[in-house]
């Protein structure tokens, strides 16, 4: 899976939010309680079929991300094709915000999560 600058920090803008508030503490509660009591895991609080490093956390929320990454990328493409219009997420502000949208959108449909991503992500660039 290809990962790009923006797609990048679109990883690291989820999981600085994630950790955020999922302290070290909180997870290593979770950890005990999984999967009985929480249904998500580790630094990138990651759906999971059993016990995952923090390392194998991150690493599934990351290709989580890409993959939404790739496949908004991609319909934005052919939307911008059908239109006749070249997307370029890194000139264009408006195909950025379609991007950082789509993206937290997929890893957490709360509205205020996806604001709070994306003035992160706003931060982080």
């Amino acid at each position: 899976v290809s990962v790009d600058a923006l797609s990048e920090s679109l990883i690291y803008a989820i999981l600085l939010y994630e950790n955020f508030n999922r302290p070290r503490l909180v997870r290593l509660i979770e950890k005990l309680a999984f999967p009985h009591l929480a249904r998500t895991i580790g630094p990138m609080q990651v759906k999971a079929e059993k016990r995952i490093s923090d390392s194998e956390s991150v690493r599934l929320g990351s290709s989580k991300i890409v993959g939404a990454y790739c496949n908004a990328l991609q319909l934005a493409n052919e939307k911008a094709l059908e239109k006749g219009v070249d997307f370029n997420p890194f000139t264009n502000s408006f195909h950025m915000r379609f991007l950082e949208y789509s993206v937290a959108a997929d890893y957490n449909k709360d509205n205020s999560y996806v604001d709070v991503v994306m003035e992160m992500h706003d931060q982080l660039i």
